[in-house]
């Protein structure tokens, strides 16, 4: 049977202090009233002795002087057992009177209780009684004592009740302090449980763990976000392994299934070439233009075998002069055939060149023709390739209307897209070259144009 820690600790913990108080506040009330009980049984037989060992006459001025002193009632009484003197108000009745006669004439014993002393009600008063012998005057033989049993109440009741109060109070503290302590430990334990239960499910919360533990819960509530967050970091790698992993196979289909075709088409357009024999002309261009994008094609598939196979192709370097001149060859076609116009600029060394060109056109290419589609007929697209002292700046950007809202946020990983036809491969591919390189790339929304920042390390200056 599940049982909580508020019930196995904190409940027993408490009903055993509870119970622990209150047989001490019990104990020390019983006590305080045997205590209080004794000093007035004391006082009632100090009293008795006292008038014993006295030899004054007992006139009723000697008695309420008494009275004063002790808070006592004295009658006394003559060796013929009438009242000589008394501090009665009234007289006695006559068996009031013989109830008095008959009591024993000695003082109470110290071991005897209160409970042992005789009671007479003297409407509307009720008195523990006593009889003493006196060595008074021959007129006066016993003096009873009557102490008040009100008096004796509130003595009683004076010791009983501050034990009780204390230890009422202390309780109630226990109680409110266990409870306190019990809902606080619940609530931290539980917060610990939700975030394990949802770190199991596999929901990794973001938790936010505490500055400054106050103890160990709070040491478990940090380790159990310090493990949500690594477990978070550890499915996002797995995550991204298993998409490249896809990528590579998916590449690795694609690429089969084109290779022959692409490399069939460029053997007929070369053969072509031969048997027009056409002069060097406008139609001599193009037929170049067009093999040289069929062989760039050819080299692109071939990439994608290799990366398939996690293989790693010759990074050849070339100059990025000559490298952003073959850009433009090949994309102002496609920029033309869309009637988008397409403006290039630059401003960087003659002999800074980049490493792995192939790639690096490739992602380069991408980013233009995604720009080409996205600015329409009638748009504009723009490059410009600056040097930084960080390396070299690559920036596409046309004035189309920005990726949707639906695939913003993902736009650089493997398939995501918001074309009808497209794979989604492109800008990942791209991004994985500049990353490889030492760079990155990067997008945003800038004065009403969608704007790409392709980041490259210069890799040196050919001599």
């Amino acid at each position: 049977m599940r049982r909580s820690i508020q019930a196995q600790i904190l409940l027993p913990f408490s009903v055993t202090v509870v119970l622990a108080v209150s047989g001490i506040a019990v104990t020390s009330s019983w006590l305080a009233v045997r205590q209080a009980e004794v000093r007035t049984l004391a006082q009632i037989r100090g009293v008795a002795e006292t008038l014993g060992r006295l030899t004054v006459p007992f006139t009723e001025s000697v008695l309420m002087q008494m009275q004063g002193l002790s808070g006592a009632e004295f009658v006394a009484f003559d060796r013929s057992d009438r009242v000589s003197a008394s501090t009665l108000p009234e007289d006695l009745p006559a068996a009031v009177r013989s109830q008095f006669i008959a009591l024993p004439p000695r003082p109470p014993e110290p071991e005897q209780s209160l409970s042992d002393l005789p009671v007479i009600d003297l409407q509307p008063t009720l008195f523990l009684v006593t009889r003493v012998r006196v060595r008074g005057p021959e007129n006066v033989d016993t003096v009873i004592v009557l102490y008040p049993e009100a008096d004796w109440r509130a003595a009683r009741q004076s010791a009983l009740w501050p034990p009780l109060v204390v230890g009422g109070v202390t309780m109630v503290a226990v109680i409110g302090i266990s409870t306190l302590l019990a809902r606080s430990i619940s609530r931290r334990v539980q917060t610990v449980q939700q975030l394990l239960a949802a770190i199991a499910a596999g929901d990794l919360p973001d938790s936010e763990a505490p500055n400054a533990p106050r103890d160990e819960l709070d040491d478990l509530v940090v380790s159990a976000s310090q493990l949500a967050a690594e477990l978070d970091r550890l499915r996002q790698t797995v995550q991204h392994t298993e998409r490249v992993r896809l990528l590579g196979q998916l590449a690795g289909g694609l690429a089969h299934q084109l290779r022959n075709a692409v490399t069939g088409a460029r053997l007929a357009v070369q053969l072509h070439q031969k048997r027009c024999s056409l002069a060097v002309s406008e139609s001599d261009e193009s037929l170049a233009v067009a093999l040289r994008q069929l062989a760039l094609t050819e080299d692109q598939i071939q990439r994608l075998l290799s990366l398939s196979r996690q293989e790693s192709p010759n990074a050849a370097a070339v100059r990025l002069p000559d490298l952003v001149t073959e850009i433009e060859q090949l994309i102002r076609p496609h920029a033309e055939h869309a009637r988008v116009e397409l403006s290039i600029s630059s401003d960087i060394n003659a002999e800074s060149t980049v490493t792995d060109a192939e790639r690096v056109r490739a992602a380069i290419m991408n980013l233009l023709l995604n720009a080409i589609e996205a600015a329409g007929s009638a748009g504009c697209v723009w490059l410009d390739v600056r040097s930084t002292e960080a390396g070299h700046c690559v920036t596409v950007s046309d004035n189309g209307p920005g990726p949707s809202s639906d695939v913003a946020s993902s736009l650089f990983e493997p398939f995501v897209t918001s074309k009808s036809e497209g794979v989604g491969l492109g800008l990942a591919l791209a991004r994985q070259v500049a990353q490889d390189l030492g760079g990155n790339l990067t997008w945003s929304r800038q004065h009403e144009r969608t704007v790409f920042q392709f980041l490259l390390p210069d890799s040196g200056r050919t001599s």
